[in-house]
């Protein structure tokens, strides 16, 4: 069962229950509005570059997976505003 809604699987993410065109549009502007709103106040620097850097690494693997080839969604309105690298950037200058 995991294995057909995993990686390689042919059945696009826009399909799935709340993974709609809508609904990621929505949660992609809560993130954006979080991440650029919230600061990243941690006291240990290299404790809140980890945090930044896994950030931008969730948000590289959603970005390569609802623009990839089983993503399914309208590339003409696109719900991914930034790159990974910016992500990474806006998460690092919430201080």
């Amino acid at each position: 069962m995991a294995e057909a809604h995993g990686v390689g699987s042919s059945i696009p993410m826009v399909s799935y229950t709340g993974l709609s065109q809508e609904d990621m549009e929505k949660g992609m502007h809560a993130f954006y509005k979080y991440i650029e709103a919230t600061p990243l106040r941690l006291n240990d620097p290299d404790l809140q570059d980890k945090v930044a850097h896994n950030i931008a690494n969730a948000y590289k693997e959603l970005h390569e997976c609802t623009t990839g080839e089983f993503g399914g969604y309208d590339p003409f309105q696109s719900m991914l505003d930034h790159s990974p690298e910016a992500v990474k950037e806006i998460v690092l200058k919430r201080k």
